[in-house]
């Protein structure tokens, strides 16, 4: 996915609200996404059996260095589901930080209203909901096994704050399809993958890095209300 550069959106183009939303989330969304909207959407609609685009630099990049530095400091414990090999912060225990005022917007109207705009999708104006926010770190030997996530429409955004990862790393985010993986993304710092979640099977695989390296995510599912 090539990068965009363009400040500020033209409101006749998109219209009031539109602008409205991009306005608030414009303290952490870099411009060069915001700019890019019509290739955005795109190559979301020319994404495959499913629908996605990728995104570099997807933050501001003084935000996206203060969320990963927050993520470093974060708590964190086991997942739930004992198959998912993986930690998560819970919302409610992070501590005041550029982190937690990002998934603060991540929750609300405002940003299902974004994203959904971003990618163009769900049609015809249909309205997201944030489902879930969901901080997680993976170490050696951590994987999130293959599954499937809603049966709901929607957008799934995935932040990707890991740093220094190759590919003898692991950690990838992968869609297979039919025998055969038609999707595979290695972590990225300041990375965003958006997609659409929709009975599609994704797994993280094992991270192999060593000791000290992290792959740190932070996941929202907007789903139609």
């Amino acid at each position: 996915m090539r990068e965009f550069f363009i400040e500020d959106l033209v409101p006749s183009l998109l219209g009031d609200e539109s602008v409205d939303v991009t306005a608030r989330a414009r303290g952490f969304v870099s411009p060069d996404v915001v700019s890019g909207v019509k290739e955005i959407r795109q190559a979301f609609d020319d994404g495959g059996r499913v629908k996605h685009v990728c995104l570099e630099r997807a933050l501001k990049p003084r935000v996206a260095a203060s969320i990963g530095a927050a993520l470093e400091g974060a708590h964190f414990r086991r997942h739930h589901h004992a198959p998912y090999r993986i930690e998560i912060a819970p919302l409610d225990e992070l501590e005041e930080s550029a982190l937690s005022r990002f998934c603060r917007w991540m929750v609300s109207d405002d940003a299902a209203r974004f994203h959904g705009w971003l990618a163009g999708w769900p049609p015809e104006g249909r309205r997201l909901v944030s489902k879930q926010v969901q901080v997680a770190r993976a170490r050696k030997g951590d994987e999130f096994p293959l599954h499937v996530d809603t049966d709901e429409e929607g957008v799934a955004c995935v932040y990707n704050f890991t740093r220094d990862f190759g590919p003898e790393d692991g950690g990838k985010l992968y869609f297979p399809y039919r025998g055969r993986t038609e999707l595979e993304l290695a972590p990225q710092f300041n990375t965003v993958i958006l997609f659409r979640p929709r009975k599609a099977p994704h797994g993280v695989s094992r991270v192999t890095a060593a000791k000290g390296k992290t792959r740190f995510t932070v996941t929202t599912f907007f789903c139609v209300d």
